[in-house]
């Protein structure tokens, strides 16, 4: 008996995939998150992207942006 002669055989290609549970949405952006998403996780808060991690963080003060002078990083306070 090959798998043509088995009733049903070709049945499962036919089938819609099965819904996705969501589970919450995006901290930042508000899309839906579902099981099996790969996410970020900051504070109890899950974000779909690193893009809306960041700007989640900047929003509320914890980072910044800026242009990197060198001053920044560098002190100018040199011992005698």
């Amino acid at each position: 008996m090959t798998s043509m002669q088995l009733p049903g055989y070709d049945a499962w290609k036919l089938q819609e995939p099965p819904a996705a549970i969501v589970v919450t949405e995006c901290g930042r952006c508000g899309v839906d998150l579902c099981e099996g998403d790969e996410v970020y996780e900051y504070d109890g808060d899950y974000f779909c992207s690193s893009e809306c991690l960041l700007d989640y963080m900047e929003r509320c003060g914890y980072v910044r942006s800026m242009q990197l002078e060198l001053s920044d990083v560098v002190s100018t306070d040199w011992e005698d």
